[in-house]
């Protein structure tokens, strides 16, 4: 874990319940506190995001209540192979968050 100050964080979300695998999880919300505190002023956060094409109202207010603001996203078109246990979608969210 960080525990000094960064300018960049790439946070893996990696998924650890296979049986929910197609379903939006939270289960990583809570670093995001620790992201933002680690996070140099001008620092630029990201991870996967499980998303197809916009935060869902419960993300945005995770980041907002960890201290972020300067909330932006890249849609990015890719292609997942058919047997991809974790994404179906030909679109995903890159979050690019800045403290």
């Amino acid at each position: 874990m960080l525990t000094e100050l960064s300018t960049v964080q790439l946070y893996d979300t990696y998924i650890t319940n296979f049986k929910n695998a197609e379903q939006f999880t939270y289960e990583y919300f809570p670093f995001f506190d620790h992201a933002y505190r680690v996070l140099r002023t001008g620092g630029i956060f990201t991870y996967y995001s499980s998303e197809v094409s916009e935060f869902s109202p419960v993300h945005l207010q995770a980041l907002q209540t960890a201290g972020f603001s300067d909330i932006q996203k890249k849609i990015c078109k890719i292609s997942p192979p058919d047997d991809c246990l974790y994404w179906k979608n030909k679109t995903m969210i890159a979050p690019i968050i800045r403290k």
